[in-house]
């Protein structure tokens, strides 16, 4: 998936999981999501993050490679032991965010490596392929509902 349709998805699950668990959308939250929603792609030196990592992708890149470590769940459990002391909300919107990336990309035809370090097995459920006609797809209907459940854009209203 491609960065812009991973903040948007991965927006939509947290906002949703927030409504259905009662739980304030804040500002730290919604950071939280973005920001974890980008990060698995730190190990891909062109993606959005890479770009902007200061070349600590090209070490990622060059240790694990694309799709590797930053995407299984192993570093979910690291980072939340290094971040406990950050403010709940951004750690609770960054952990969705970075799983949300997860589960999106295990959609690919590239699939995710869940359970590396432990095992190196990729498991996929292709719907799509990274960047191809199905993410646009994907990517459109999401923007037109998460516009719809933030309440910017009442598509009832049109009909």
């Amino acid at each position: 998936m491609r960065y812009h349709t991973h903040v948007v998805t991965s927006c939509i699950a947290g906002i949703t999981v927030a409504n259905l668990t009662d739980t304030h959308l804040t500002a730290p939250l919604v950071a939280g999501l973005i920001v974890g929603s980008l990060f698995p792609d730190i190990d891909e030196p062109g993606s959005y993050v890479g770009r902007r990592s200061l070349g600590t992708s090209y070490i990622i890149n060059f240790l694990f490679g694309h799709r590797g470590l930053t995407h299984s769940l192993f570093p979910v459990a690291i980072l939340i032991f290094l971040f406990w002391q950050f403010p709940i909300s951004l750690l609770l919107g960054f952990t969705a965010g970075y799983l949300f990336h997860i589960l999106g990309d295990l959609f690919s035809k590239s699939g995710v490596p869940l359970f590396l370090p432990f095992s190196s097995k990729k498991y996929a459920i292709p719907i799509y392929t990274t960047g191809g006609i199905m993410e646009h797809i994907i990517f459109v209907i999401s923007v037109v509902y998460l516009l719809k459940i933030t309440g910017i854009f009442d598509i009832m209203k049109l009909f």
